[in-house]
């Protein structure tokens, strides 16, 4: 099967026997203002191969980066810029110095916490300026176009070195209009009610114990995160005709979802009444890292990091077989493969504690092993394996040694462990198996030599780890790693 199927192994019969489908799944999505930092790259990898399982069973899928580029957070960040910062530094430092200006300002934000509503000053001015910007403001615009061009240049040079690629980028301010229509229909249809003491404007739902309403207006007029979610939803339906929508978000928002997905079903949405239990995919928090403490580990810096790291390791190495550019392009992959296995170690719905020095040490050195398999067999097949032995059936009555047999049940094993994987949405168990698998194939190597060996013995063992090969590099890039040849 292995030999027939090749690079579709593990995927064939859920794609033949899967009724395909148009899914739509979002996924990233940082925050404009902000770095990319190690809790956006949980999202992204965890997406990107969710978004690979459901490929690989034949649906067409469309991969959606819904940056938060509007809203209070916003605001309370271009607050402390007018108020102690500077346009100039702002060019210069870019993305960094809005992290400062946004650290800075919830400083100030919690400081005025304990005060009456009417003398919180950094909360009001910070409303003030989003309620602007909604309305159009011609300063604030240039701003703010400003603030988000500076955010996405970041964002696509990360999104290169990780490899990710995305159907299209999108942005909470480009469903503003849609997000308006919504709330005039919604009144029209006399489902969004205001509180008369605050003006806050809310929408009652049917009660399920968990949520009975939903607020889609701030009592000074301007939408939510809420609001222009269920806007996006509904235009992006009609632009993509899906069958099914995914947001892969942190657990810790499963409220939000669980109102979206009532929202949605309440305006007799179709496709949510079907899929509304499975909206949300969510996956563990990160521990020991927030944005408005200023306790984040930045991904840019933690890629030079780790890449740094593998270089050095590459350098003493014997073995390193790439140079240059080669050797770069290597590291990059190696430093990708490092971060996605370190953050799989554990199922997706488990929070972990972020720990720098022990990924730098043990996980680069366990990025390594991964491809330092597949580049051993690669290297075994270049100096042994010939065109010819494609031809006919491998003689199996040969493969008698415990290893031997270890490695055709483990191969046979990958595709119930690909269908886990896509019925559960974790990618957990296919990285215990590559990992399990690696070692099994490392033990094999020692054991099951070629070399001077009987040729029909030699022909079979070859075919064999041909084929470990196969299933090895299939695993890999249903987690969106690029299997090196040699390293």
């Amino acid at each position: 099967m292995v030999r027939e199927q090749k690079e579709r192994y593990g995927t064939v019969t859920l794609s033949e026997d899967t009724d395909k489908q148009r899914v739509l799944i979002e996924y990233s999505s940082p925050n404009i203002a902000k770095p990319f930092h190690a809790g956006h790259f949980r999202s992204t990898i965890l997406g990107n191969i969710i978004a690979n399982l459901n490929e690989a069973c034949g649906h067409t899928v469309f991969r959606i980066n819904y940056l938060g580029d509007w809203g209070i957070q916003y605001g309370l960040m271009v607050h402390h810029l007018k108020k102690n910062g500077s346009e100039a530094i702002l060019d210069r430092k870019s993305v960094k110095y809005m992290l400062e200006l946004y650290i800075n300002a919830n400083e100030e934000k919690e400081v005025e916490r304990s005060l009456p509503e009417d003398e919180k000053i950094t909360t009001m001015e910070s409303q003030k300026i989003f309620k602007k910007l909604e309305e159009g403001d011609p300063e604030e615009l240039r701003l703010w176009r400003k603030c988000r061009d500076l955010s996405v240049e970041h964002y696509l040079e990360t999104y290169k070195k990780l490899g990710i690629q995305f159907t299209a980028i999108e942005g909470e301010s480009m469903y503003l209009t849609q997000t308006k229509q919504l709330l005039e229909d919604l009144k029209q249809k006399g489902m969004l009610k205001f509180r008369s003491e605050t003006g806050v404007g809310y929408m009652k739902l049917k009660p399920d114990g968990l949520v009975e309403e939903a607020v889609l207006v701030r009592s000074n007029g301007t939408s939510l995160y809420l609001t222009r979610d269920v806007a996006a939803a509904l235009d992006r339906h009609k632009r993509y005709q899906f069958d099914r929508c995914h947001y892969v978000v942190e657990q810790g928002q499963y409220l939000h979802f669980k109102q979206l997905g009532r929202i949605l079903k309440e305006l007799d949405v179709e496709w949510a009444k079907r899929y509304e239990d499975t909206l949300h995919i969510g996956f563990g928090r990160i521990a020991g890292m927030s944005t408005r403490k200023g306790s984040i580990v930045l991904l840019s810096q933690l890629l030079l990091d780790v890449k740094k790291v593998i270089i050095e390791n590459m350098e003493k190495s014997e073995t390193t077989k790439v140079e240059g550019d080669e050797k770069d392009r290597a590291a990059d992959i190696l430093t990708m493969t490092t971060l996605v296995f370190w953050d799989l170690k554990k199922p997706k719905k488990r929070d972990y504690i972020f720990n720098w020095n022990e990924l730098i040490k043990k996980g680069a050195m366990d990025g390594s092993l991964i491809h330092y398999c597949h580049s051993r067999l690669c290297s075994l097949l270049s100096i042994y394996y010939k065109p010819e032995m494609d031809e006919g059936e491998i003689d199996l009555s040969l493969l008698t040694e415990r290893e031997a047999v270890n490695l055709i049940n483990k191969m046979i094993e990958y595709e119930n462990v690909v269908e886990a994987a896509v019925l559960s949405e974790d990618p957990f168990e296919i990285a215990q198996f590559l990992n399990s698998f690696r070692n099994q194939i490392n033990s094999a190597l020692k054991t099951l030599q070629v070399k001077d060996k009987d040729p029909d013995i030699a022909r079979a063992r070859l075919q064999l780890f041909k084929c470990c090969r196969t299933v090895y590099a299939n695993g890999l890039q249903l987690l969106g790693i690029t299997p090196l040849e040699k390293m």
